[in-house]
């Protein structure tokens, strides 16, 4: 387990050292999740201003959010670039958010995944964006599974 900035990032199952995180210029910070080993899962806790991108390859990928809170204005709080399939999980009674507040530019996703996703998990996640109201986006041929979204 690792807290950075006040994120707490714990490896379940996997490889536990396919992310890093990196502080940008403007005083945001990027927890990346690279090419795993294996397929690997990760639980996130604690609050974040900056993004999480996620650009695993084939490998498929999990991360678990667990009261977590990330906040940005300058880019999409989770982008999924590559993954073989990304499955992003709420943990049961676990209060999380995902805020976009990005003004201006071109409408603008809370969540973009560019590969196939299942949305899953007893907690609840607040999706907010200051355009678009939030959302998700899907590159092409991406496909989202939404099961047992108690709190989605």
């Amino acid at each position: 387990m690792e807290t950075i900035d006040g994120l707490t990032v714990k490896t379940v199952a996997g490889d536990p050292d396919a992310y890093v995180l990196s502080r940008n210029s403007d005083g945001e910070s990027t927890v990346f999740f690279g090419k795993a080993s294996s397929p690997s899962v990760y639980e996130l806790s604690g609050a974040i201003v900056g993004n999480l991108v996620v650009d695993a390859g084939n490998e498929d990928l999990e991360l678990r959010l667990n009261g977590l809170s990330v906040s940005t204005d300058k880019a999409a709080p989770l982008e999924v670039t590559s993954c073989g399939t990304f499955v992003l999980s709420a943990c049961d009674g676990s209060s999380n958010r995902m805020s976009d507040f990005r003004a201006t530019g071109e409408p603008s996703f809370a969540l973009h995944m560019c590969s196939d996703a299942v949305i899953t998990g007893g907690g609840s996640v607040l999706v907010e964006s200051t355009r678009n109201g939030g959302g998700y986006s899907g590159g092409s041929g991406s496909t989202f599974k939404f099961t047992d979204n108690q709190g989605w």
